[in-house]
C-alpha cells in the first residue's frame, strides 16, 4: 500500500515533468517576455525553498505573496513555500492600503514575499512580520537538508480569499490533496494534452490564475502568462505564439472580440486555436454565439467552477442536446440540488447546487463569515447558486440566490433577463439587479453598456424585451453607463451595482 506521506503532492506531480522533460518550456510570462524550462523551473523552486529556509520559513509559517510582477517566480515561489510545509496567501497587488492591511491580519500571516511593496506600507510589517524581498538573495550553500519533496498530502498548500457576502473576504483553505484534485478534475473533464500551448490570462492571486496553471504544468503543457488583461496584447499572443488553448470569463471574451480585425478568419489567422473555454461566470447565450461564429472549428467548454471547488464542465458534444446546460459533474464530483433544508429534489426542480468530491477546498479560515447550510452531512458543499438538474444529470444554473429578484409575490432570475438584453444588436454587456421598490418589494432593474458608436433609446430597449419576456420579468428602470464595474479577473460587481443604483429613476 501506497504511505500517505508518499501520495502525490503539488511539487511531486510537477517534479516529473522537470525530470522526464526538463528541456520543455514550462512557462512563458507574457508581460516581462521571459521563459523558463521544466528542468530550469524545478531548480528555481529549490533554490528559493532553501533561501526562504535561511529566512526563517518553516512548515508553521503563513507566507503572504505580494507580485505586481515577475509571474514565472511567483509560480515557483508558491511550489517552494508547499516544499517547506508552510502555506501562501496571495494578496492582489491592486489593494488599497487598508485591503492590504486587512488581509495581513486576517491571514495572521508571519512571513512577506515581495517584488514591488510600497514603501509606505512597511510600517505594517513591524510587528514580527519577515519581510522577503525579491529577487531571492543567493543562498548559503551549506543549507541542508534540501526540502522534502513529499510533504503531508493533507497539510495546507494556501489560503484564497474572495469576497463574501458580508463583506468580508472568506479564506479558503486548500491542501496538497485538495488543490490536486481540483487541477485532476478540470483537466480530465477539459481534455488539455502535453502539447498544449495555454494562454491564461487570469492574475496569480486569483484561483483561476493559480489553479489553471498548475493544471497546465501538472501534464507538461506550456503555459503563458499574460499579465495585465489587454485584449490587443492577448490576441497578438494568441498568433505569435500559436495558442492552441485559452479560458476566460465571458467579459475577457467579449473584450477580445470587440478587438477582433475585420473581416476575420480564424482558419487563416490562428488555425491552431482549437480549445475556447468560458469559466467563472455564466455564457450568455450571445456571447457563445460570437464565439461559435468567430472560431467555428475550435471546441468550446463551458466550465462552472468556484474557488472552493470545480463543479460541471459542458464538453462540446454535448450543446447541441443541452445548449444552455453548465454540462454534468466534473470528473471526480457529484451534483445534488437541494432545498433550504438540506433535502434533494427532483429532477427538472430548482434549489441550491450542491457538490461534494476530490475538488472540494478543505473549509474556510476561522475568521470567514460562512452562511449557514455551506457545509451540510456527508461532505456537502455549495455556493449558494440556484439551478436544476435535467433527467440526464445535466446541470442548469438559474442565478445566485443572492441575485435572485423577488417582484410582486414572483422570483426573476438575473441571469435570464441579462441573456435577453444581451441579444440585442446594439448592446454590449448588461447586469441585472433588484433593488428596493415601495410597491414591488423589488423591482428589476438593468445596467447596460451600449457597443461604442451605437445609441438606443430605453423605450426602444423596452419595446424589444416586451417580445421575449413575460410582464413580471421585465426591468422597471433602465440605466445606461460607459462601463460595468468588474473584479479584477472580469466579473460584473453586482453589489456595486446596487450600491450605485438611483433611488428613483
Amino acid at each position: 500500500m501506497l504511505d500517505r506521506k508518499q501520495s502525490p503532492t503539488l511539487f511531486s506531480v510537477l517534479n516529473h515533468w522537470c525530470e522526464r522533460d526538463p528541456n520543455k518550456v514550462a512557462l512563458v510570462d507574457l508581460f516581462a517576455k521571459v521563459q523558463i524550462s521544466y528542468g530550469d523551473l524545478g531548480r528555481k523552486i529549490l533554490e528559493f525553498s532553501r533561501c526562504l529556509k535561511a529566512q526563517g520559513v518553516d512548515h508553521e509559517s503563513r507566507v503572504a505573496v505580494y507580485f505586481s510582477e515577475h509571474a514565472t517566480e511567483c509560480l515557483a515561489l508558491f511550489y517552494a513555500i508547499n516544499q517547506l510545509g508552510a502555506l501562501w496567501i496571495p494578496i492582489n497587488p491592486k489593494s488599497t492600503e487598508e485591503e492590504f492591511s486587512q488581509l495581513m491580519t486576517l491571514s495572521h500571516a508571519s512571513h512577506l514575499v515581495s517584488d514591488t511593496l510600497p514603501p509606505l506600507w512597511s510600517e505594517m510589517l513591524n510587528q514580527g512580520i519577515g519581510f522577503v524581498g525579491m529577487p531571492l538573495e543567493t543562498c548559503p550553500e551549506d543549507l541542508e537538508p534540501d526540502p522534502n519533496p513529499y510533504p503531508d498530502p493533507g497539510s495546507t498548500v494556501g489560503i484564497l480569499y474572495t469576497s463574501g457576502t458580508t463583506g468580508l473576504p472568506k479564506g479558503v483553505i486548500h491542501s496538497h490533496r485538495s488543490m490536486i484534485g481540483w487541477i485532476t478534475a478540470f483537466v480530465y473533464s477539459h481534455r488539455w494534452q502535453a502539447d498544449d500551448r495555454i494562454l491564461n490570462p487570469y492574475p496569480l492571486y486569483h484561483m483561476g490564475g493559480i489553479g489553471f496553471s498548475l493544471a497546465g504544468l501538472s501534464i507538461g503543457a506550456t503555459v503563458y502568462l499574460s499579465g495585465p488583461f489587454d485584449p490587443r496584447g492577448i490576441l497578438e499572443a494568441l498568433i505569435r505564439h500559436q495558442i492552441t488553448s485559452m479560458i476566460a470569463v465571458p467579459t475577457m471574451w467579449t473584450a477580445l472580440m470587440a478587438h477582433l480585425p475585420q473581416p476575420f478568419s480564424a482558419s487563416e489567422v490562428m488555425p491552431q486555436l482549437k480549445k475556447l473555454s468560458a469559466t467563472s461566470a455564466p455564457l450568455p447565450q450571445a456571447v457563445e454565439d460570437n464565439l461559435r461564429k468567430f472560431w467555428p472549428l475550435a471546441d468550446l467548454y463551458v466550465l462552472y467552477c468556484a474557488t472552493e471547488a470545480f463543479f460541471t464542465a459542458r464538453r462540446p458534444e454535448d450543446r447541441p442536446r443541452h445548449p444552455r446546460s453548465v454540462g454534468q459533474s466534473a470528473y471526480g464530483m457529484d451534483i445534488s440540488i437541494r432545498d433550504d433544508h438540506g433535502q434533494i429534489v427532483p429532477s427538472g426542480q430548482p434549489g441550491l447546487v450542491y457538490t461534494r468530491g476530490i475538488s472540494l477546498c478543505e473549509d474556510y479560515s476561522k475568521e470567514s463569515q460562512v452562511p449557514d447550510g455551506t457545509f451540510i452531512a456527508e461532505g456537502w458543499f455549495t455556493c449558494h447558486d440556484v439551478g436544476y438538474l435535467d433527467e440526464e444529470g445535466f446541470l442548469y444554473l438559474l442565478d445566485r440566490s443572492r441575485d435572485l429578484i423577488k417582484t410582486g409575490g414572483e422570483s426573476v432570475s438575473s441571469l435570464e433577463v441579462e441573456e435577453v438584453i444581451l441579444r440585442h444588436a446594439k448592446v454590449q454587456e448588461a447586469a441585472v439587479i433588484g433593488v428596493p421598490d415601495a410597491h414591488w418589494g423589488q423591482r428589476v432593474h438593468a445596467v447596460v453598456k451600449l457597443i461604442p458608436g451605437e445609441s438606443l433609446s430605453t423605450e426602444e430597449l423596452l419595446a424589444f424585451l416586451r417580445r421575449h419576456l413575460s410582464g413580471f420579468k421585465m426591468p422597471k428602470t433602465v440605466q445606461w453607463v460607459d462601463e460595468l464595474p468588474k473584479s479584477s479577473v472580469g466579473k460584473v460587481l453586482k453589489r456595486t451595482l446596487k450600491e450605485r443604483a438611483p433611488a428613483n429613476l
